[in-house]
This record gives C-alpha cells, structure tokens and sequence, in this order.
C-alpha cells in the first residue's frame, strides 16, 4: 500500500521518544526550524531579504545555495556537507556567527 496512512503506520514503528532524546537530532530539527522558519522567511531585516535556496547532490556530498540581498545587492553563498541536514546545520552556524562568505550573484536577475 502507498498513501499517506500508510506512510504514517510504517512512522509509527519508531521509537519517536528514544529519537527525540538524541542531541544530534534535537540540533538537526532546531537548526530545521532556524532556517526554514526564521530565515528563509526574512524580509528586509538589518537591510537583507532571503530571496531563495536549494539542494543539489554533488558526488556524495550535498550543496547548499543560499540566495539573498543586502541594500539591494543580489548575493549568494555556497555550504557543502555529506547530507542536507549538515549543510541546513552549518549554515546556521556560519549564519549567526556572522562568517558566511556573500559573493555578488552574478547570475540574479535585475
């Protein structure tokens, strides 16, 4: 069977309690809502406005491409890690330590 109550009797089987104890995963889904939620949702704060992201697979690591725009300047930085949520994690990181590396998107369209 396919479908969503499938899907959700298979989830079940976890031991959602014994996951959601693990520090790791505590941090993955904290660094989740931080970008996703708070992030990508920023507009016009401290003059930057997240314009976009995505993932792609590159070999077997994932790229991270954040796009966004401070005073009106188009930008974009790079994060690689093995999985997705290490490039969402790192990001953040980088994000709030105030270290990501902005480059001039120089194919933004104006």
């Amino acid at each position: 069977m396919f479908g969503p109550k499938s899907d959700l009797e298979r989830l079940k089987k976890w031991d959602w309690d014994k996951v959601s104890e693990s520090p790791e995963w505590r941090a993955e889904q904290l660094a989740f809502h931080y970008f996703f939620n708070v992030l990508m949702c920023t507009t016009d704060q401290n003059g930057w406005t997240m314009t976009g992201c995505h993932f792609s697979q590159r070999g077997l690591n994932t790229l991270l491409v954040v796009k966004a725009e401070h005073e009106g300047t188009p930008l974009v930085a790079f994060q690689t890690e093995q999985f997705p949520t290490g490039c969402v994690r790192s990001f953040c990181r980088r994000y709030l330590d105030q270290r990501v590396e902005w480059r001039k998107d120089k194919f933004a369209k104006t």
